[in-house]
């Protein structure tokens, strides 16, 4: 017989001779529940028991809330006072860069006038003479696309302005420019019998003068 054969079997407390090699001690309540079912129920009592405190959380909320009342009073007055400031600078910039914009169109035409100055009075201080003709050309040349530049930057500073503003402004800015063209290129202006006119250019020079001024005192 093998040596399987030789060993005895005990149930619990039935082993009167002490621990041996030769009997295994076999508990007859546990022998009937295998391993894996006593596993399985253990894990089922665990999702049991954490879904019932679950639950039971959000039946009864703390009393206390998670946020004060203060801290968020605080937070929303920080956020709309961050957002004002934003739109403030915003604003402030805009408003700040279309002033600079209009300052330097206005810059911009009082320097061309005072070219114009320069150009016209040259050219009627004297008359037409075919030893001067392409100087003279140069000259008108310079005039008519100086009269051009002036008339188009007002334009564009007219389409900067308010629209209450825009009427009033326009009107002066016009009235300059028209009284130049007429003065400057009426008369002989590009003829072969154009003669010296110094009453001409006093009224140019006197003209491009208050022309800037008033430029000085619309950008202020």
């Amino acid at each position: 017989m093998s040596q399987l054969s030789n060993k005895k079997y005990y149930t619990a407390g039935e082993n009167p001779d002490g621990f041996s090699p030769d009997f295994l001690i076999v508990n007859k309540k546990d022998s009937e529940l295998p391993v894996a079912e006593h596993t399985v129920k253990d894990i089922n009592a665990v999702i049991e028991t954490a879904s019932s405190n679950i639950v039971d959380a959000i039946k009864h909320p703390p009393s206390a809330p998670l946020v004060s009342s203060s801290l968020i009073t605080a937070l929303i007055s920080t956020t709309c006072a961050a957002t004002a400031a934003f739109i403030y600078n915003k604003i402030h910039w805009h408003s700040v860069i279309k002033r600079e914009t209009k300052a330097k169109l206005l810059d911009s035409i009082s320097d061309v006038v005072n070219e114009l100055r320069v150009d016209a009075i040259s050219y009627w201080l004297k008359g037409y003479s075919k030893k001067s003709a392409k100087t003279l050309l140069e000259e008108e040349m310079r005039i008519k696309a100086s009269l051009s530049i002036i008339n188009s930057t007002i334009t564009i500073y007219v389409s900067q302005v308010s629209r209450r503003k825009r009427k009033n402004i326009e009107a002066k800015l016009r009235a300059f420019h028209d009284e130049l063209f007429d003065t400057i290129t009426g008369d002989d202006f590009e003829t072969q019998v154009r003669k010296q006119d110094k009453g001409k250019v006093s009224s140019i020079s006197t003209k491009c003068v208050a022309f800037r001024v008033l430029l000085n005192t619309i950008k202020v």
